[in-house]
């Protein structure tokens, strides 16, 4: 256990990462576009069915958006 622990703190003091460090980043990243790709579907689909609808909706909802990204970088 110590020779582990030795080991590992010796590795990132080097800077290189155990071999465990890349398999977590690679597991994260694929969860990551995962994550990506199902919002993506969902924007697609939401996309799809305010098509649709009237434009004046779309224009209204729109511009609701807009205003709600304004306010969030104005706080």
């Amino acid at each position: 256990m110590i020779l582990t622990l030795g080991f590992y703190f010796e590795n990132i003091f080097q800077g290189t990462r155990p071999r465990f460090h890349k398999l977590l980043r690679k597991s994260i990243n694929c969860q990551k576009y995962q994550i990506e790709q199902i919002r993506n579907k969902y924007y697609n689909f939401v996309q799809e069915k305010d098509n649709t609808k009237d434009n004046d909706v779309l224009n209204e909802r729109e511009i609701l958006r807009q205003q709600r990204v304004h306010n969030d970088f104005n706080i």
